[in-house]
């Protein structure tokens, strides 16, 4: 992305951040060497939805069944191996303490109709991808993945207010630029993005795209990205997560 002839800074997602954890040397990049941070843009928070026939209140309920069947029956579907929900399926299933079969799709789409037909059991999935099942009535949305409840569905629980203590997760967006970019340049930017954060038709954007807004200093965003990639590194070393 080009602010202008001299400056580029790039939009990244969660991926960017743990991307060597799952490629090793094959990512061909290091996220703190070779970039420095700007700014978190938005948390892209997830839901955890289930087939509307199952009719459960909550995600304590869904634990309960799922360990009910010994895991037999119990399966998660993701939009690929590797993928941001896949690696939320692998952390709530070793936080809730069950055993879950983890089902790869290519995308979004197959997955969602794969839970709404009763296939599998439950998925993670972001808000935007999951809002035609919704509407449609195809899915039911038990809880929203993030700390704290999202404006974009504010009556929604967290998951960890609906029975899975300690679990949060959120996918994020963030802008990045090169690692040889002035500190001036750095923080003219940043107080750029501070300034557009304010502006009510940005926030409105957001939240019709099912984002939360969160502009922050580069150095706050440094902080929450070594947090992050931490985090998602021990899961995917003790879940032994290969990409496709």
């Amino acid at each position: 992305m080009q602010l202008d002839a001299q400056v580029q800074f790039d939009l990244i997602g969660q991926t960017f951040g743990i991307g060597p954890s799952l490629y090793k040397e094959k990512a061909g990049y290091d996220p703190e060497k070779h970039f420095k941070p700007l700014s978190l843009l938005a948390d892209v928070p997830h839901i955890i939805v289930v087939h509307p026939k199952s009719k459960l209140p909550d995600v304590a309920s869904l634990v309960r069944e799922l360990k009910s069947s010994d895991g037999k029956h119990a399966n998660y579907a993701s939009s690929g191996s590797g993928t941001s929900n896949h690696l939320e399926g692998e952390l709530f299933a070793s936080i809730a303490n069950m055993r879950a079969t983890h089902i790869p799709f290519k995308g979004s789409v197959p997955a969602l109709t794969a839970v709404a037909s009763g296939e599998i059991s439950f998925m993670f999935v972001d808000i935007a991808a999951a809002k035609p099942f919704l509407e449609g009535g195809r899915v039911q949305p038990l809880a929203v993945t993030t700390q704290a409840r999202s404006p974009a569905m504010p009556d929604l629980p967290t998951v960890a207010e609906s029975g899975v203590k300690n679990f949060s997760a959120t996918p994020w967006l963030g802008f990045v630029v090169p690692a040889q970019t002035p500190d001036s340049v750095v923080d003219t930017l940043s107080t750029s993005l501070r300034k557009l954060s304010r502006d009510p038709q940005t926030r409105e954007r957001f939240a019709a795209m099912g984002l939360d807004p969160k502009f922050t200093r580069p150095r706050d965003f440094q902080q929450f990205m070594q947090a992050d990639r931490k985090k998602w590194e021990e899961v995917i070393v003790r879940a032994n997560i290969v990409p496709e």
